[in-house]
């Protein structure tokens, strides 16, 4: 395993500060090392930390992803955030365009911050060529309607080198580092990251979800080839037509018909 430099440590009063442009009795929770970032924003949640509030950790011992799956995050290789978010009960929240916008501003922030260039994989992945650089998991517990209550989480792989991720992922993931050949400044990226989110999430509150559909349309791995997904436990191959956070996922199957899955039952979209 190689020795990345180490990562410096975060500029607080940056971070603070975008953070307060859009809202300002948002909280921030800046910690060294936390079991999960998504654990403690739901704990800081139950104690009334309003929308927006953000916590930010250097390493999580028990990050996680979509599915229950394990999300690698050692210390200072990543931007790993969770965000409080209480949206308006009415009309209702819809969890999948908050994924998808989210989605589309974390590829928007990554490329402004630095220059990398990112696909979205369905649902909530995305992809610097072939390999996974970030994902993206939004959770709720103890849903009210009157009172929604939702945590968003994303990790970013920032500094690691390909011998640093287990040896099941060295195919399949990437970092920054591993893109551009450094490491970069980990504030800029979070910066980068509240005012993107801050952003289309304004749109999505605004109404404005056919643009959200659009641009996660507009970056979206794998469309016009070979794929594979899961609709539900049935797999399906084909090529892949479109994607919506709404209408799902549609692929032309080899006898020329085309498949609509469900975005609640899509899954593992994967190239063929």
């Amino acid at each position: 395993m190689t020795t990345a430099p180490a990562a410096a440590a975060y500029d607080r009063a940056r971070v603070e500060a975008a953070l307060l442009r859009g809202g300002e009795t948002r909280r921030l929770e800046i910690r060294d090392e936390v079991p999960s970032t998504q654990d403690l924003a739901f704990n800081l949640a139950e104690y009334g930390a309003p929308d927006g509030s953000l916590v930010v950790a250097d390493r999580q011992t028990r990050g996680r992803g979509r599915l229950g799956r394990t999300w690698e995050s050692p210390a200072g290789a990543g931007v790993w955030f969770s965000a409080v978010l209480r949206p308006p009960a009415s009309p209702p929240p819809r969890p999948p365009l908050l994924v998808a916008a989210t989605a589309v501003a974390v590829s928007e922030a990554l490329e402004r911050a630095t220059g990398v260039r990112t696909t979205i994989r369905w649902p909530n992945d995305l992809l610097a060529g072939e390999r996974k650089i970030a994902g993206i998991l939004l959770e709720t517990r103890d849903y009210e309607p009157a009172a929604p209550l939702l945590v968003l989480g994303v990790g970013i792989d920032t500094g690691q080198e390909e011998a640093d991720f287990p040896p099941d992922l060295r195919a399949s993931a990437t970092s920054v580092r591993m893109e551009k050949g450094a490491a970069p400044d980990r504030t800029a990226v979070l910066v980068a990251m509240i005012e993107a989110v801050d952003r289309w999430r304004a749109r999505v509150a605004g109404g404005a979800h056919g643009a959200v559909e659009e641009a996660f349309r507009d970056r979206a791995a794998y469309l016009e080839r070979p794929v594979t997904l899961l609709d539900g436990s049935v797999k399906v191959a084909g090529v892949l037509l479109s994607v919506s956070p709404v209408d799902g996922v549609v692929v032309v199957l080899p006898d020329g018909s085309r498949r609509t899955v469900r975005p609640e039952h899509a899954r593992e979209l994967r190239p063929a």
